[in-house]
């Protein structure tokens, strides 16, 4: 146990409170600055960019992520290339998810706090302060009511990787699960329906669940981190202790499942927005 009177703990945390309170009063800063010259809309979301320029931006930066893990002369090129495009992918998949309030700050409190037991408790693969940052900046974030998306996303793909790259072992990929397969069934639905995949739409599980079931947002997204916490608990606990592709298809199968639950709503209305 920790000594609470140790000079040097007590040093320590203030210093995280001082690093709580400046990312605090910087978010404060930051949406004055943006609501007076117009840098976000009104549905907060940033809109400097093109599609396309921020692709070439996010790819340039996981090919920056990738130099800092030095990864460039362990694995073969092709294995950086289909790494790049999950990235990438991991990225925009926080964006296209951070649709109603406390979704993307909750969910990746889940995520953080699972990575800070497995650093702590089973193996050290980066420093402890490098997640307890990343932990308040999410908390600060969540009170001042938004969160940035892509900033914590990229954090979260440095520290996945790292783990990965220490452990040898992808089965880290699961802390992500529940976004995964909201998104990757939700393009292939959008697919099927014959609509273009970049263009607005409302047929993510959750939104469904919002608008069609009437559930409080905030309530959605602690039933999404919930389940993303419970399945980061599951892959902590079964890790080495059965096959991991019996255990990434038991929990990808269950998820899939609740998907197909929304199919029980009348989509008709939210699927002609495209």
């Amino acid at each position: 146990m920790p000594d609470f009177f140790n000079t040097d703990f007590i040093t320590f945390k203030i210093f995280h409170l001082v690093i709580f309170a400046f990312l605090f009063f910087a978010m404060l800063i930051y949406f004055k600055i943006a609501k007076k010259y117009h840098i976000i809309d009104d549905s907060g979301k940033q809109r400097f960019f093109s599609v396309k320029v921020r692709l070439i931006i996010q790819f340039v930066v996981v090919g920056l992520i990738f130099f800092y893990l030095d990864v460039y002369y362990i694995f073969p090129w092709w294995v950086l290339l289909i790494s790049s495009i999950v990235c990438v992918g991991i990225i925009n998949a926080y964006n296209i998810m951070d649709g109603i309030k406390g979704m993307t700050g909750l969910n990746s409190l889940a995520i953080l706090g699972s990575l800070q037991y497995v650093n702590q408790r089973m193996i050290q693969f980066v420093h402890p302060d490098f997640i307890i940052y990343a932990i308040l900046a999410c908390i600060v974030f969540l009170l001042v009511g938004g969160v940035g998306n892509t900033g914590i996303a990229i954090w979260i793909v440095v520290l996945l990787l790292k783990l990965i790259i220490e452990t040898e072992d992808i089965i880290w990929i699961l802390f992500l699960a529940i976004y995964g397969v909201d998104v990757i069934c939700t393009i292939g639905h959008r697919v099927y329906l014959k609509q273009h995949i970049f263009k607005p739409h409302r047929l993510h599980f959750y939104q469904v669940w919002v608008e069609k079931a009437k559930c409080p947002q905030l309530w959605v997204s602690v039933v999404y981190a919930t389940i993303q916490l419970i399945i980061c608990i599951v892959v902590i606990y079964f890790w080495k202790r059965i096959p991991e592709i019996m255990l990434s298809l038991t929990l990808l199968g269950l998820l899939v499942a609740l998907y197909v639950l929304k199919f029980q709503y009348d989509l008709e209305d939210v699927s002609k927005i495209s």
